[in-house]
């Protein structure tokens, strides 16, 4: 009776042994295949599979496996009719339809005691015989021994329990069974025939995945709705392409293009695409370096970009010789150093073959503007620098200008754009050095920023480009010049911010100010604003907008010909038609003191008496 106990135990311990391999690595991520199984339905949120080393339940399997049994997790419970083989699963149990389905499909069993025990832990082998059997390989698993060890043959043969921590008899976390099921996915299924004379003839079939109604696609992104490395034959609206393959899809992909990618999409007969459920860059196959426009070197070329990496060290990358180069979403057939050297923005550069080579450079370089006008009638901006130079006006009405708004990361509209924001402009046409955007530009990606901070100014640092703002640092955009600021440490000013959330523009705080206007105007736009030249204590001219309810000499005035009347009329006495230049200030006989509000407008003129 010993020998044979001991033959017994021998016997059991080689079995397990058989099935012991390298265990997977415990902090091995596999949240990318959660959210993949969740996009696909096999998984729920509360489910908390990420917590990969928790134990998986049999009741929390039961739900998940009879997805594949067209079984939707819904959230509603499914009534059972019939009569429950288990002494703990009453007909009425929330889950006793799922058990007894996967009970008569073979998947799962109870213990000789007669229970289900739901709330009990999955094992390896359990797991393994659901999967096996689910895939159509359960009679050829019971020939070639049954439970377990038939099983865990199969599995073992089929690939499943690569990556697995596949001891038959342990307990299988919540990361091992996620593993298992991936192996799965791609794994075929095999249908069987039975003979006349009664044999059986397998035959495999299509992978699970595909039996799900989901398709696994792997390439290139070649076109998006917004990008393509064709040129302007994008994927169109809602449509992504991988290699040759057009995909049905919602959101913004643009951060794929260039990229090899894994993605997985849902197949309807009643659709002329596949619908696109998920998307994961393969990082095995592609390398991509993102720089920052402050981190490249200005010896930086079409054939070899330099920069600074993480480290402070400089990094050499080289370009492919049938580089694609992709400038603010358009693709170039004629391009220079310079474009691959943005004064703001960055450039990211991608190798989707793993030979050190990198065939694509994706650049977006945004040139920051102040919002000089906003002309609400007829949705027209004018944008120019800190100075009021350099002006462009772009007409959003205008069918030549393609141009897409947003704001704090989502999409916005005309009337989210206010005078004094900051707005960062992408154009499709952009030349000289460093970058401007050129005359002949159509398409416009303009980002607004409204974020300002107010304080006093208590520290500039030249060097490493950083202002202090009441106790606060703040990097400065990459453009920023000091040459064209007035910085006095002590004083009140109000920054501005890009869309990098740095500085872009600073602006003392509104404080009286001296000089005498030589000039007083409609625009030709808009008849309800009114402009001012001014020429200034600094010995400069400039030309500001008069606020609605401007204070003159202390009483306010809306109506714009009213102010140009008061202003024009000879008992104002502020100025008389004046035409000297720069250094001949005879014809001055007034002198005025002036506050301009946040939005630097006149808000109040007085005579100097």
């Amino acid at each position: 009776m010993k020998k044979i106990l001991l033959c017994v135990l021998i016997l059991e311990v080689l079995l397990q042994s058989s099935f012991v391999f390298a265990k997977a690595d415990a902090s091995a991520d596999t949240g990318s295949d959660i959210s993949l199984l969740e996009e696909i339905g096999i998984y729920k949120p509360q489910d908390n599979m990420s917590e990969s080393e928790e134990l998986l339940t049999r009741e929390k399997m039961t739900v998940q496996l009879c997805v594949f049994y067209g079984v939707e997790r819904d959230g509603n419970i499914h009534e059972f009719s019939g009569e429950s083989v288990y002494s703990d699963v009453d007909s009425d149990y929330y889950l006793a339809y799922e058990i007894m389905l996967l009970e008569r499909k073979g998947c799962m069993s109870g213990f000789t005691d007669g229970t289900f025990k739901p709330e009990n832990n999955v094992t390896c082998s359990q797991a393994a015989k659901a999967l096996v059997t689910i895939l159509g390989y359960a009679p050829m698993a019971e020939y070639d021994g049954g439970w377990f060890s038939g099983y865990m043959k199969k599995a073992e043969e089929l690939g499943l329990l690569k990556g697995v921590n596949s001891v038959p008899n342990e307990f299988i976390t919540r990361g091992d069974f996620t593993r298992l099921l991936m192996n799965a996915l791609e794994t075929e299924t095999v249908k069987i025939k039975a003979g006349a004379d009664g044999s059986a003839e397998y035959t495999e079939d299509e992978i699970l995945l595909n039996r799900l109604g989901y398709e696994k696609i792997r390439g290139i992104v070649s076109a998006t709705e917004n990008v393509s490395l064709f040129g302007k034959d994008t994927a169109g609206k809602g449509k992504i392409i991988i290699d040759d393959t057009l995909i049905e899809c919602s959101g913004n992909f643009d951060g794929y293009i260039g990229a090899y990618v894994t993605a997985y999409c849902k197949q309807d007969k009643d659709m002329d695409f596949g619908e696109l459920v998920y998307i994961e860059i393969n990082e095995n196959k592609t390398k991509i370096e993102e720089v920052p426009a402050e981190k490249i070197s200005e010896r930086s070329t079409i054939s070899q970009f330099i920069y600074e990496n993480e480290k402070g060290k400089e990094k050499k990358i080289t370009l492919s010789d049938d580089v694609t180069f992709i400038f603010n979403g358009r693709k170039l057939t004629f391009y220079t150093d310079e474009h691959i050297k943005p004064q703001n923005g960055s450039v990211r550069l991608i190798d989707s073959d793993g030979d050190s080579a990198y065939e694509t450079v994706i650049v977006k370089s945004y040139v920051d503007f102040w919002v000089a006008g906003v002309y609400e009638k007829d949705e027209k901006i004018v944008l120019s620098d800190e100075l009021g130079k350099n002006a462009i006006e772009i007409d959003m009405q205008d069918s030549d200008y393609d141009v897409s708004l947003s704001k704090n990361g989502s999409a916005a509209v005309f009337a989210d754009i206010l005078k004094k924001n900051i707005v960062s402009v992408a154009a499709d046409k952009m030349s000289g050095s460093p970058l401007k955007i050129s005359s002949d530009a159509r398409a416009f990606d303009m980002i607004i920023s409204d974020k300002t901070a107010d304080g006093i100014l208590n520290g500039i640092d030249k060097e490493d480009k950083k202002i202090t703002v009441g106790n606060e640092e703040f990097d400065l955009a990459n453009t920023f010049d000091f040459s064209r600021f007035t910085l006095v440490l002590g004083r009140e000013y109000t920054a501005y911010f890009n869309c990098d959330n740095k500085i872009s523009a600073v602006k003392e705080k509104p404080s009286d100010k001296y000089g005498f206007i030589t000039k007083v105007f409609a625009d030709d736009i808009d008849e309800d604003a009114v402009y001012a030249k001014l020429y200034t204590q600094d010995g400069e001219f400039v030309t500001a907008q008069l606020a609605k309810g401007v204070k003159i000499d202390g009483t306010g005035f809306k109506n714009a010909q009213e102010i140009i009347d008061e202003l024009s009329s000879a008992s104002a006495a502020f100025f008389k038609d004046l035409s000297f230049g720069m250094t001949n200030r005879n014809g001055c006989e007034q002198l005025v003191k002036y506050r301009v509000n946040p939005e630097d407008n006149l808000s109040v003129i007085d005579t100097v008496k």
